[in-house]
């Protein structure tokens, strides 16, 4: 891995802004109600543990608030917490990603709605075309396993399987290992 990585193709002279979203629906009666977002709050942890010098990473809750700061500067990778109940939000969110920079984004969903069956992954590729790579289980590992992935560029990107991923590749499910990762 080279220091500032590589961007989906070809050097950086930054670190690779990585942007978590755990999007959540804010109206008057639920703005309040905004909880810590654990589960993308771990994964933050995890990546920045093995590549702190390398990337830089901010949390979203709030969807206007991450289209903001999608706005003001490209990403180079957005990972969501896929849930069927924001699933619209997310993808809502990946179409404005895409309007703005093309496929210069890397899009990543991953969460308990990533099913475990290659036949609903295929439905998800279907139903999700603007997303690049799917973690299925735990999102640690498998989305640390993508960062480190893309500091290759992306031509390296799809070259082998990642662990606990799944991207398509020339149509055809590419599934990389379920590792599991001890975090304690």
């Amino acid at each position: 891995m080279e220091a500032g990585g590589k961007d989906m193709g070809g050097a950086l002279d930054r670190k690779v802004r990585v942007l978590l979203a755990d999007l959540f629906y804010v109206n008057n009666l639920t703005k309040n109600r905004l909880c810590v977002p654990l589960n993308i709050g771990y994964i933050n942890t995890y990546v920045n543990t093995l590549y702190e010098h390398d990337v830089d990473i901010s949390l979203y809750k709030d969807v206007d608030l991450l289209l903001h700061e999608i706005g003001q500067t490209k990403p180079d990778i957005v990972g969501f917490s896929f849930y069927y109940w924001n699933q619209n939000l997310n993808y809502f969110v990946v179409e404005r990603i895409r309007e703005l920079y093309g496929s210069d984004v890397l899009i990543v969903f991953g969460g308990p709605s990533v099913d475990s069956d290659e036949a609903e992954q295929m439905k998800l590729f279907t139903k999700f075309p603007e997303v690049n790579i799917f973690v299925e289980g735990e999102g640690e590992a498998g989305f640390a396993a993508i960062v480190n992935r893309a500091f290759g560029g992306k031509a390296e990107l799809y070259t082998s399987p990642i662990d606990c991923s799944i991207f398509l590749h020339e149509g055809q499910l590419v599934r990389g290992e379920n590792t599991s990762t001890n975090l304690d």
